[in-house]
């Protein structure tokens, strides 16, 4: 478990090959409140895990933690199951002002943010291969829960296999009585998207037991748009992305382990709600507008928004370079803390004997090196605060970055 302060001690094996194909529109068995002030304002109204924000833990409260299992699905992908303490969950406050000691979940699938999710199990449709699963705990205004700048969250690798085959959906399971019953609720969220509430009796949610054999009462939920299956739910909110302007149905299932609709007489146990999108409201998904980071329709380059490609400029002509060379487990640099000012460019250029991943926390950059690839990253300090760097995979320390 990660913890903040902690250094991980345990080495992990190195990830080679990872792929970010990351598809959340392909589910898994289908293919101002009071509260501690931030150390950098959010962006207005902008539910993006890049602003760099961070919620410090105020002193004297409990400092919340996070644990996570990943495991593969038995019909696609992973699913994710965490674990916290002195952390309480609330969907209903998502986008508004941060309350210590609660708000949500951010996920990332190597180092590319892909969810946010309100529940304690989320299902993740992974492609085949080698993955890095980070979770992140966040306040309602989506800043990230910190001490003494270091972010609080944990992350896990994976090995995810191909896609089952020959995966059948039986008609329907038929529900004894009491049956399943739903009721929907979909509403506009403050920063982007809209969040579905989806209110369940009779039915309890089970995702250890998805893919595996019917058990009466057992389940969990399918979520449609216009008729397209988007995702799989393990509780009762989800936060869909932005959707286009103009009229959109939202469905909600009720299903059995296996992914089988739960029925009464033949006919699906369901409940769907009619929204009208307006333009603003749509404006919020098009590619310029950055309000739209937990889409995964975001690639890398975008969520890597401080990267050298997006400021245009040389490594080398940041306003401070710093340079790291790692072989043998041994670090070679100038110093263990780097000072530079808040609103400066840092250069980062980090060469391995190994392959690893570079995390640069509470910036969130998560990049892939090796000796044939080194990392060399442009980004700017714009959030003040001490920030830990290291060799996220193996959890060697590199150095701390001061900024302001």
């Amino acid at each position: 478990m990660y913890r903040p302060m902690q250094v991980a001690v345990a080495a992990k094996a190195a990830l080679v090959g990872l792929a970010l194909g990351l598809t959340l529109a392909a589910c898994g068995d289908s293919a101002t409140e009071t509260g501690a002030e931030t150390t950098a304002e959010t962006a207005d109204h902008h539910d993006t895990d890049h602003e760099h924000s961070l919620f410090e833990v105020p002193n004297g409260l409990p400092v919340p933690s996070i644990e996570i299992e990943v495991e593969p699905d038995p019909v696609s992908g992973v699913n994710v199951f965490v674990d916290i303490t002195d952390f309480a969950l609330a969907p209903e406050h998502a986008s508004t002002g941060a309350v210590a000691g609660e708000g949500h979940f951010h996920a990332y699938v190597d180092g590319q943010k892909v969810a946010r999710f309100y529940d304690r199990s989320i299902h993740l449709p992974l492609t085949e291969g080698e993955h890095l699963v980070m979770v992140e705990l966040s306040a309602n205004d989506h800043s990230t829960y910190a001490v003494d700048g270091v972010p609080i969250s944990d992350h896990a690798e994976v090995a995810v296999p191909a896609p089952a085959e020959g995966h059948q959906h039986h008609d329907g399971v038929e529900a004894s009585n009491p049956a399943p019953s739903l009721d929907v609720a979909v509403t506009p969220d403050p920063m982007s998207g809209w969040n579905v509430h989806a209110a369940v009796e009779n039915l309890v949610f089970a995702p250890r037991s998805a893919g595996l054999d019917p058990v009466d009462g057992e389940g969990h939920l399918h979520l449609y748009v216009d008729g397209e299956k988007v995702a799989r739910l393990y509780g009762e909110w989800w936060h869909l992305d932005p959707l286009t302007a103009g009229e959109h149905e939202i469905t909600v299932e009720a299903t059995a382990n296996d992914h089988s609709p739960y029925v009464i007489d033949g006919e699906p146990i369901a409940a769907t709600v009619r929204i009208e999108v307006t333009p603003e409201q749509a404006a919020e998904a098009m590619p310029d507008d950055h309000s739209g980071d937990d889409s995964a329709e975001h690639d890398h380059d975008m969520a890597m928004a401080g990267s050298a490609a997006a400021l245009g400029v040389p490594v080398t002509e940041a306003d401070t370079v710093i340079e790291i060379d790692v072989a043998d487990g041994s670090v070679d640099r100038d110093d263990t803390r780097y000072v530079v000012e808040e609103g400066s460019t840092v250069g980062l250029i980090v060469t391995t004997d190994v392959v690893d991943h570079v995390h640069v926390h509470g910036y969130d950059f998560l990049e892939m090196t090796g000796p044939d690839d080194p990392v060399e990253l442009v980004f700017t300090a714009d959030s003040a605060g001490v920030f830990e760097v290291e060799l996220e995979d193996s959890g060697l320390f590199l150095f701390d970055l001061q900024v302001g």
